[in-house]
């Protein structure tokens, strides 16, 4: 197809077939030479930079070009991806730094642009990296802050507090859950029966000890 005639969706499709091969030359490339850009082709470029283990290079890309996409609406799943991008890599200053230039809806009104603000994906992408960091105390300040929660919100707080065996604040947050789901029962259950094992090793070794 000649260059004239290719839109935004056309180059889009040529980037996410260059990312699937791993050819992330030529999808950067592709990138650069598209006369617009919209956030759909940010967010793709940015996940499948991730994906190839070129998560510095992802962040580059972002800041040097989120402002200059159209669509800024859609512009926050870029950010929500290499949020989640920095977690599993156990990044989690740059992850927060990243999670802080998002705006957030206060019950005041919207800052910034109404367009570009956290949505729940943002929140919980922040509260998991907290969580595989094992940092629940700065997991719960996000979760606390949210105005808006979803399932998975709730139990990747539950399972990180279940992780570090805290099974009192872990059930405190259960009892407070709304609707728990199966992974919330099982996460429980999961914490409860590993509880009542370490307490029953920790008896058995103190009667050990008792009859030497």
């Amino acid at each position: 197809m000649p260059e004239s005639e290719r839109n935004v969706v056309s180059w889009n499709a040529m980037i996410s077939g260059f990312l699937q091969n791993g050819d992330m030359a030529r999808a950067m490339e592709f990138f650069k030479k598209m006369p617009e850009r919209d956030s759909a082709s940010l967010s793709a470029l940015v996940a499948g930079l991730i994906k190839n283990g070129e998560l510095d290079e992802a962040g580059k890309i972002l800041f040097k070009f989120g402002n200059r996409c159209d669509g800024r609406e859609d512009l926050v799943h870029a950010y929500n991806t290499l949020i989640a991008g920095y977690g599993q890599r156990g990044r989690v200053d740059e992850a927060r730094r990243l999670f802080d230039r998002i705006p957030v809806c206060s019950e005041q009104g919207e800052e910034g642009n109404e367009n570009f603000r956290r949505n729940v994906v943002s929140w919980n992408s922040m509260i998991m990296c907290y969580v595989k960091a094992g940092d629940t105390v700065s997991a719960r300040e996000i979760f606390d802050q949210m105005v808006e929660r979803d399932s998975f919100s709730w139990n990747t707080m539950i399972s990180g507090y279940v992780h570090l065996s805290n099974m009192e604040e872990a059930s405190n947050l259960f009892g407070e859950m709304p609707s728990p789901d199966t992974h919330s029962w099982n996460t429980m259950i999961s914490g409860d029966v590993r509880e009542t094992r370490t307490i029953k090793e920790q008896l058995s070794s103190s009667a050990r000890c008792k009859l030497k």
